[in-house]
């Protein structure tokens, strides 16, 4: 969100300098660095943990140039937009670059500079495909108009209905998935032990799905370790994607923490909650535990004893989409030695 107030500077001085003379721009430029005070106050509490994920997402701290990476970017967003409106957009740059419409100049302002920021940071980090998103809610108003404007071409009409028919089918397919089955299943490949979920690097769905298949097995084990011991379990996640899920789809939306911090996986809000079990070791001594994840490394350091763990399968048309394993842990001692470093 940065990026905006700097692409609106830039056209500005590009086109309208004497905004700079006039109050108004001065009060915006006021009050949004009021908007913003408390989120530097805060960061500046916190380790400047934003600062921190924004770098680290940019590639700012990583090694060495990606030399492709700009092409992989490039080539990565030609398939999201479908082909026919990166190409739109493309031309829309080209063709709006020097507009006399202060209106037009501005949305592009708004959006190629955004969208050349994400491709500079493509030779450091290969990001996310929704990354450059901010560039497109005016970058597409501007492939309208230049499709608009040559709408009379037969190449512009042929793409623009193809877009259109692979556009409507990509969304009934990801809406459901099932559909697509017969057709993915056997390009990704027969399951194995190393790969139990094969359809899932073809299905980008595939992440959204099995969550209350694996929450009512958690239950089961809640409830049994509670019966046992006396005393609620404790629910956690190997990595940080995975307490929010639990916390949501469990009976009585139970409060979840991550493990991520002491197995060197990304940070994220649970770290900044307190107590946890990471940071705060001793506010959760002898507890039990129920987890999402991989075994942990050396978990007898961490547990006087860990039950074999219990297998959670979610399939679809005999298709299998999720697997989990979930473990529980007696007597929690907490993470020997210093956290491994972990990303942001």
């Amino acid at each position: 969100m940065l990026l905006f107030p700097a692409a609106v500077a830039g056209f500005l001085l590009a086109h309208r300098r004497t905004e700079f003379r006039r109050s108004g721009f001065w009060v915006l430029f006021v009050l949004t660095a009021a908007g913003l005070a408390p989120i530097v106050l805060w960061n500046a509490a916190h380790g400047w943990v934003t600062a921190r994920h924004v770098f680290g997402q940019a590639g700012v701290t990583a090694a060495g140039v990606r030399w492709l990476g700009p092409a992989e970017f490039a080539a990565g967003q030609f398939g999201l937009l479908l082909g026919f409106w990166f190409v739109a957009f493309a031309a829309a740059w080209r063709r709006f670059r020097a507009a006399r419409d202060t209106r037009l100049s501005l949305l592009w302002w708004a959006s190629v500079p955004v969208w050349l920021v994400f491709l500079a940071a493509s030779l450091r980090n290969p990001g996310q495909a929704n990354w450059p998103a901010a560039a497109y809610v005016g970058g597409l108003v501007l492939a309208v108009g230049w499709v608009r404007d040559h709408l009379r071409r037969w190449p512009v009409r042929v793409g623009l209905a193809v877009a259109i028919v692979v556009g409507l089918g990509s969304s009934v397919l990801l809406r459901f998935p099932t559909l697509s089955r017969p057709v993915l299943t056997p390009l990704a490949g027969s399951p194995t032990d190393a790969d139990p979920t094969p359809v899932r690097k073809l299905d980008p769905t595939a992440r959204l799905r099995g969550w209350r298949t694996l929450a009512a097995e958690v239950d089961a084990i809640r409830d049994r370790v509670t019966a046992e011991t006396g005393q609620e379990p404790v629910l956690s996640g190997m990595r940080w994607t995975v307490p929010g899920e639990l916390a949501f789809y469990c009976s009585g939306h139970p409060e979840a923490y991550s493990f991520g911090p002491a197995l060197a996986d990304r940070h994220s809000q649970y770290d900044l909650w307190r107590p946890n079990p990471t940071a705060d070791a001793q506010a959760f001594c002898g507890r039990s535990f129920v987890y999402v994840g991989d075994e942990i490394p050396n978990a007898r350091e961490v547990f006087d004893r860990v039950e074999p763990p219990v297998r959670v399968v979610y399939a679809e048309v005999g298709v299998p989409v999720a697997v989990w394993r979930v473990w529980v842990g007696h007597g929690f001692r907490g993470f020997p030695g210093p956290p491994p470093a972990a990303g942001y």
